[in-house]
Protein backbone atom coordinates (compact mmCIF):
# COMPACT_ATOMS: atom_id res chain seq x y z
CA UNK A 1 0.00 0.00 0.00
CA UNK A 2 3.22 2.56 1.09
CA UNK A 3 4.48 1.82 -2.28
CA UNK A 4 1.39 2.42 -4.38
CA UNK A 5 1.22 5.64 -2.63
CA UNK A 6 4.37 6.60 -3.22
CA UNK A 7 4.39 5.72 -7.28
CA UNK A 8 1.01 7.95 -7.11
CA UNK A 9 2.78 10.94 -5.68
CA UNK A 10 5.36 10.47 -7.79
CA UNK A 11 2.97 10.58 -10.90
CA UNK A 12 1.08 13.48 -9.35
CA UNK A 13 4.07 15.51 -9.08
CA UNK A 14 5.34 14.30 -12.96
CA UNK A 15 2.16 15.53 -14.15
CA UNK A 16 3.03 18.97 -12.30
CA UNK A 17 6.08 19.13 -13.42
CA UNK A 18 4.84 18.35 -17.21
CA UNK A 19 2.16 21.41 -17.29
CA UNK A 20 4.89 23.55 -15.46
CA UNK A 21 7.40 22.80 -18.60
CA UNK A 22 4.80 23.58 -20.97
CA UNK A 23 3.16 26.17 -19.57
CA UNK A 24 6.77 28.04 -20.00
CA UNK A 25 7.18 26.68 -23.44
CA UNK A 26 3.96 28.83 -23.92
CA UNK A 27 5.61 31.97 -22.56
CA UNK A 28 9.05 31.21 -23.83
CA UNK A 29 7.82 30.59 -27.76
CA UNK A 30 5.17 33.64 -27.09
CA UNK A 31 7.74 36.15 -26.58
CA UNK A 32 11.45 34.77 -28.29
CA UNK A 33 9.66 32.42 -31.24
CA UNK A 34 10.92 29.07 -31.90
CA UNK A 35 14.49 29.70 -32.35
CA UNK A 36 14.47 32.90 -29.84
CA UNK A 37 13.47 30.37 -26.83
CA UNK A 38 15.87 27.62 -25.30
CA UNK A 39 15.40 24.61 -23.30
CA UNK A 40 17.41 26.65 -20.35
CA UNK A 41 15.13 29.14 -20.31
CA UNK A 42 12.06 27.04 -20.56
CA UNK A 43 12.91 24.76 -17.61
CA UNK A 44 14.21 27.85 -15.27
CA UNK A 45 10.74 29.52 -16.00
CA UNK A 46 9.47 25.83 -14.77
CA UNK A 47 11.94 25.78 -11.34
CA UNK A 48 13.33 22.50 -12.61
CA UNK A 49 16.65 21.63 -14.09
CA UNK A 50 17.54 21.46 -17.61
CA UNK A 51 17.71 17.51 -17.49
CA UNK A 52 14.08 17.05 -16.38
CA UNK A 53 13.08 18.89 -19.89
CA UNK A 54 14.76 15.87 -21.27
CA UNK A 55 13.31 13.16 -18.90
CA UNK A 56 10.07 14.80 -20.28
CA UNK A 57 10.31 15.35 -24.10
CA UNK A 58 12.97 14.49 -26.79
CA UNK A 59 14.12 17.73 -27.78
CA UNK A 60 12.82 21.36 -28.36
CA UNK A 61 10.84 20.38 -31.28
CA UNK A 62 8.75 17.35 -29.49
CA UNK A 63 8.42 19.97 -26.72
CA UNK A 64 6.58 22.40 -29.64
CA UNK A 65 4.90 19.95 -30.83
CA UNK A 66 3.23 18.96 -27.41
CA UNK A 67 2.27 22.96 -26.27
CA UNK A 68 0.53 23.88 -29.74
CA UNK A 69 -1.45 20.61 -29.85
CA UNK A 70 -2.57 20.55 -25.62
CA UNK A 71 -5.15 23.43 -26.00
CA UNK A 72 -5.60 22.99 -29.84
CA UNK A 73 -8.77 21.40 -29.60
CA UNK A 74 -9.46 24.04 -26.57
CA UNK A 75 -8.90 27.08 -28.93
CA UNK A 76 -11.31 25.58 -31.65
CA UNK A 77 -13.91 25.10 -29.21
CA UNK A 78 -13.47 29.02 -28.44
CA UNK A 79 -14.03 29.55 -31.80
CA UNK A 80 -17.08 27.37 -32.02
CA UNK A 81 -18.91 29.02 -28.63
CA UNK A 82 -18.70 32.18 -29.78
CA UNK A 83 -20.66 31.44 -33.18
CA UNK A 84 -22.52 28.86 -31.24
CA UNK A 85 -23.89 31.70 -28.53
CA UNK A 86 -24.80 34.37 -30.98
CA UNK A 87 -26.47 32.29 -33.63
CA UNK A 88 -28.50 31.36 -30.30
CA UNK A 89 -29.55 34.69 -29.66
CA UNK A 90 -30.36 36.17 -33.55
CA UNK A 91 -33.43 34.84 -34.93
CA UNK A 92 -31.99 35.59 -38.53
CA UNK A 93 -28.67 34.65 -39.93
CA UNK A 94 -25.87 36.39 -39.01
CA UNK A 95 -24.47 38.95 -41.15
CA UNK A 96 -21.05 39.38 -42.49
CA UNK A 97 -19.99 42.25 -39.72
CA UNK A 98 -21.30 39.38 -37.35
CA UNK A 99 -19.66 36.49 -38.75
CA UNK A 100 -16.31 38.59 -38.39
CA UNK A 101 -17.17 39.55 -34.68
CA UNK A 102 -17.29 36.09 -33.56
CA UNK A 103 -14.24 34.86 -34.78
CA UNK A 104 -12.57 38.12 -33.56
CA UNK A 105 -13.86 38.13 -30.29
CA UNK A 106 -12.46 35.13 -28.53
CA UNK A 107 -9.29 36.14 -29.59
CA UNK A 108 -8.77 39.29 -28.49
CA UNK A 109 -10.64 38.95 -25.20
CA UNK A 110 -8.03 36.12 -24.25
CA UNK A 111 -5.93 39.36 -23.54
CA UNK A 112 -8.70 41.28 -21.44
CA UNK A 113 -9.59 38.77 -19.08
CA UNK A 114 -6.83 38.44 -16.19
CA UNK A 115 -5.41 35.31 -16.47
CA UNK A 116 -7.25 33.71 -19.22
CA UNK A 117 -5.65 30.09 -19.73
CA UNK A 118 -5.57 30.80 -23.69
CA UNK A 119 -3.51 33.81 -23.14
CA UNK A 120 -0.35 32.67 -23.11
CA UNK A 121 -1.04 29.92 -25.60
CA UNK A 122 -2.46 32.43 -28.45
CA UNK A 123 0.38 34.85 -27.96
CA UNK A 124 2.71 31.53 -29.02
CA UNK A 125 0.67 30.47 -31.66
CA UNK A 126 0.69 34.07 -33.43
CA UNK A 127 4.24 34.63 -32.49
CA UNK A 128 5.14 31.26 -34.25
CA UNK A 129 3.20 32.44 -37.51
CA UNK A 130 5.94 34.30 -38.38
CA UNK A 131 8.07 31.07 -38.36
CA UNK A 132 5.67 29.46 -40.50
CA UNK A 133 8.08 27.99 -43.29
CA UNK A 134 11.00 26.59 -40.17
CA UNK A 135 10.96 22.61 -40.90
CA UNK A 136 10.31 21.83 -37.27
CA UNK A 137 6.84 24.02 -37.02
CA UNK A 138 5.22 24.28 -39.99
CA UNK A 139 3.52 20.97 -39.78
CA UNK A 140 1.74 21.25 -36.09
CA UNK A 141 1.46 24.63 -37.14
CA UNK A 142 -0.70 23.59 -40.19
CA UNK A 143 -3.40 21.93 -37.58
CA UNK A 144 -4.13 25.50 -36.54
CA UNK A 145 -5.41 26.44 -39.96
CA UNK A 146 -8.57 24.58 -38.88
CA UNK A 147 -9.52 27.34 -36.27
CA UNK A 148 -10.83 29.47 -39.26
CA UNK A 149 -13.20 26.70 -40.37
CA UNK A 150 -15.99 27.96 -38.81
CA UNK A 151 -15.24 31.73 -40.16
CA UNK A 152 -14.92 30.78 -43.46
CA UNK A 153 -17.64 27.99 -44.04
CA UNK A 154 -19.79 31.12 -42.57
CA UNK A 155 -18.90 33.79 -45.17
CA UNK A 156 -18.76 31.50 -48.59
CA UNK A 157 -22.33 31.06 -47.69
CA UNK A 158 -22.77 34.98 -47.03
CA UNK A 159 -20.75 35.71 -50.27
CA UNK A 160 -20.83 32.89 -52.61
CA UNK A 161 -20.53 35.16 -55.66
CA UNK A 162 -17.29 36.44 -54.36
CA UNK A 163 -14.39 35.85 -56.52
CA UNK A 164 -12.00 33.34 -55.19
CA UNK A 165 -8.67 35.27 -55.32
CA UNK A 166 -10.60 37.92 -53.00
CA UNK A 167 -12.23 35.88 -50.74
CA UNK A 168 -8.90 34.14 -49.52
CA UNK A 169 -6.96 37.89 -49.56
CA UNK A 170 -9.74 39.21 -46.91
CA UNK A 171 -8.89 36.10 -45.14
CA UNK A 172 -5.10 36.24 -45.21
CA UNK A 173 -5.52 39.88 -44.39
CA UNK A 174 -8.19 39.43 -41.23
CA UNK A 175 -5.69 36.44 -39.90
CA UNK A 176 -2.75 38.51 -40.69
CA UNK A 177 -4.50 41.88 -38.27
CA UNK A 178 -5.36 39.45 -35.57
CA UNK A 179 -1.68 37.83 -35.28
CA UNK A 180 0.05 41.31 -35.02
CA UNK A 181 -2.75 42.38 -32.70
CA UNK A 182 -2.36 39.19 -30.28
CA UNK A 183 1.76 40.02 -30.34
CA UNK A 184 1.39 44.15 -29.70
CA UNK A 185 2.77 44.58 -26.49
CA UNK A 186 1.93 48.32 -26.82
CA UNK A 187 2.65 50.21 -30.18
CA UNK A 188 -1.25 50.68 -30.38
CA UNK A 189 -1.45 52.35 -27.75
CA UNK A 190 1.25 55.29 -28.91
CA UNK A 191 -0.24 54.71 -32.42
CA UNK A 192 -3.46 55.92 -31.09
CA UNK A 193 -2.57 57.93 -28.94
CA UNK A 194 -3.94 56.25 -25.93
CA UNK A 195 -7.32 56.11 -27.51
CA UNK A 196 -7.04 52.07 -27.39
CA UNK A 197 -4.62 50.27 -26.05
CA UNK A 198 -2.75 46.41 -25.94
CA UNK A 199 -4.84 45.43 -22.49
CA UNK A 200 -8.36 46.47 -24.34
CA UNK A 201 -8.19 45.02 -27.68
CA UNK A 202 -11.77 44.20 -27.13
CA UNK A 203 -12.49 47.43 -28.13
CA UNK A 204 -11.32 46.41 -31.87
CA UNK A 205 -13.56 43.97 -32.23
CA UNK A 206 -16.58 46.06 -33.80
CA UNK A 207 -14.66 48.64 -35.88
CA UNK A 208 -12.09 45.70 -37.06
CA UNK A 209 -15.57 44.05 -38.17
CA UNK A 210 -17.01 46.93 -39.85
CA UNK A 211 -13.84 47.61 -41.29
CA UNK A 212 -13.79 44.66 -42.92
CA UNK A 213 -17.15 43.89 -43.70
CA UNK A 214 -17.17 47.19 -45.80
CA UNK A 215 -13.97 46.03 -47.56
CA UNK A 216 -15.87 42.71 -48.42
CA UNK A 217 -18.87 45.10 -49.95
CA UNK A 218 -16.00 47.20 -51.82
CA UNK A 219 -14.63 44.20 -53.54
CA UNK A 220 -18.05 42.57 -54.57
CA UNK A 221 -19.12 45.99 -56.05
CA UNK A 222 -15.70 46.20 -58.22
CA UNK A 223 -15.94 42.62 -59.66
CA UNK A 224 -17.09 44.09 -63.01
CA UNK A 225 -14.71 46.60 -62.73
CA UNK A 226 -11.35 46.72 -64.46
CA UNK A 227 -8.83 45.35 -61.89
CA UNK A 228 -5.12 46.61 -62.43
CA UNK A 229 -3.67 42.96 -62.31
CA UNK A 230 -6.42 42.17 -65.49
CA UNK A 231 -4.76 45.34 -67.38
CA UNK A 232 -0.96 43.59 -66.33
CA UNK A 233 -1.89 40.41 -67.11
CA UNK A 234 -3.46 41.29 -70.86
CA UNK A 235 -6.99 40.35 -70.16
CA UNK A 236 -10.31 41.41 -71.51
CA UNK A 237 -12.01 42.97 -68.65
CA UNK A 238 -15.26 42.67 -70.71
CA UNK A 239 -14.84 38.93 -71.64
CA UNK A 240 -15.68 36.05 -69.61
CA UNK A 241 -12.64 35.42 -66.56
CA UNK A 242 -10.36 32.14 -67.19
CA UNK A 243 -9.62 29.91 -64.57
CA UNK A 244 -6.21 31.31 -64.24
CA UNK A 245 -3.75 33.83 -65.57
CA UNK A 246 -3.15 33.91 -69.17
CA UNK A 247 0.02 35.37 -70.88
CA UNK A 248 -0.11 39.05 -72.65
CA UNK A 249 0.26 36.38 -75.95
CA UNK A 250 -1.09 33.01 -77.23
CA UNK A 251 0.10 30.59 -74.42
CA UNK A 252 2.18 28.14 -77.75
CA UNK A 253 4.10 31.67 -77.68
CA UNK A 254 5.05 31.97 -73.95
CA UNK A 255 5.11 28.69 -72.66
CA UNK A 256 2.84 25.34 -71.62
CA UNK A 257 -0.28 26.12 -70.80
CA UNK A 258 -3.12 23.00 -69.57
CA UNK A 259 -5.72 22.43 -71.75
CA UNK A 260 -9.63 22.47 -70.62
CA UNK A 261 -9.07 17.92 -71.63
CA UNK A 262 -5.55 18.28 -69.80
CA UNK A 263 -7.16 19.75 -66.56
CA UNK A 264 -9.63 17.83 -66.11
CA UNK A 265 -7.75 14.42 -66.69
CA UNK A 266 -5.22 15.46 -64.05
CA UNK A 267 -7.50 17.54 -61.68
CA UNK A 268 -9.52 14.29 -59.97
CA UNK A 269 -5.51 13.28 -59.32
CA UNK A 270 -4.44 16.41 -57.15
CA UNK A 271 -4.55 16.22 -52.99
CA UNK A 272 -7.69 17.93 -51.14
CA UNK A 273 -6.91 20.99 -50.29
CA UNK A 274 -5.39 21.71 -47.04
CA UNK A 275 -8.18 23.24 -44.84
CA UNK A 276 -7.81 26.50 -43.38
CA UNK A 277 -5.90 28.19 -46.27
CA UNK A 278 -6.63 26.82 -49.50
CA UNK A 279 -4.28 26.44 -52.66
CA UNK A 280 -4.99 28.83 -55.10
CA UNK A 281 -4.74 28.43 -59.13
CA UNK A 282 -3.69 24.79 -59.62
CA UNK A 283 -4.05 24.62 -63.08
CA UNK A 284 -1.60 27.92 -63.55
CA UNK A 285 0.74 26.36 -61.33
CA UNK A 286 1.11 23.29 -62.89
CA UNK A 287 1.38 24.60 -65.59
CA UNK A 288 4.90 26.28 -64.70
CA UNK A 289 5.64 23.41 -63.35
CA UNK A 290 5.12 21.38 -66.32
CA UNK A 291 6.87 24.51 -68.67
CA UNK A 292 9.95 24.21 -66.09
CA UNK A 293 10.36 20.75 -66.47
CA UNK A 294 9.44 20.32 -69.83
CA UNK A 295 12.27 23.43 -70.62
CA UNK A 296 14.83 22.58 -68.70
CA UNK A 297 15.33 25.59 -67.47
CA UNK A 298 15.87 26.99 -63.80
CA UNK A 299 12.88 27.26 -61.55
CA UNK A 300 14.00 31.53 -61.16
CA UNK A 301 13.54 31.65 -65.07
CA UNK A 302 10.20 30.43 -65.05
CA UNK A 303 7.82 33.33 -66.60
CA UNK A 304 6.29 35.65 -64.19
CA UNK A 305 2.56 34.78 -65.52
CA UNK A 306 3.04 31.36 -63.77
CA UNK A 307 3.23 32.94 -60.47
CA UNK A 308 6.51 33.31 -57.89
CA UNK A 309 9.20 30.73 -59.04
CA UNK A 310 9.32 29.86 -55.61
CA UNK A 311 5.44 28.96 -55.20
CA UNK A 312 6.68 26.46 -58.91
CA UNK A 313 9.33 24.59 -56.50
CA UNK A 314 7.57 24.21 -53.56
CA UNK A 315 5.00 22.76 -54.95
CA UNK A 316 6.81 20.66 -57.12
CA UNK A 317 8.99 19.39 -54.12
CA UNK A 318 5.94 18.98 -51.47
CA UNK A 319 4.14 16.47 -53.96
CA UNK A 320 7.54 14.70 -54.98
CA UNK A 321 7.13 13.32 -51.41
CA UNK A 322 3.49 12.19 -51.62
CA UNK A 323 4.17 10.99 -55.15
CA UNK A 324 1.29 12.73 -56.94
CA UNK A 325 3.22 13.84 -60.17
CA UNK A 326 3.36 9.80 -61.71
CA UNK A 327 0.18 10.08 -61.85
CA UNK A 328 -0.28 13.61 -63.23
CA UNK A 329 2.60 12.89 -65.84
CA UNK A 330 0.68 9.78 -66.51
CA UNK A 331 -3.14 11.30 -67.34
CA UNK A 332 -0.50 14.30 -68.96
CA UNK A 333 0.71 12.22 -71.70
CA UNK A 334 -2.38 9.92 -72.18
CA UNK A 335 -4.36 13.31 -72.75
CA UNK A 336 -2.17 14.70 -75.40
CA UNK A 337 0.47 16.34 -73.24
CA UNK A 338 4.27 16.34 -72.89
CA UNK A 339 6.03 13.29 -72.17
CA UNK A 340 7.39 14.06 -68.14
CA UNK A 341 9.97 12.25 -65.45
CA UNK A 342 10.24 12.85 -62.36
CA UNK A 343 13.39 14.59 -62.20
CA UNK A 344 15.62 16.49 -59.53
CA UNK A 345 15.61 19.81 -59.58
CA UNK A 346 17.19 21.89 -56.87
CA UNK A 347 18.27 25.17 -58.27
Amino acid sequence: MAKAASLAKKSERGKRTRTALLDAAERAFGFGGYDGASLREIAGDAGVPLGVVHYHFQGKEDLFREAVLRKQAQAMQLVNDSFARAEAASSTALTVQEVIECFLRPFLITFVEPGHELRDYVRMTSHMMSSYMIPEVRDVLRGLNRVTDPLERRLKALVPQMRDQDFYAVLYILEAAIIFMEQDVGFIDDLTLGHHSAERLDQLVVPTAILFSGGISALLGSANKTHKSDLQIGRNPAGPRPPFPLPPQAPEADGFWLTDAQWAAIQPLLPDKSRGVARVDDRRIISGIVHVLQSGGHWAQAPGEYGPPKTLYNRYKRWSKSDVWPAVFAALEASGGPVLRMAARAE
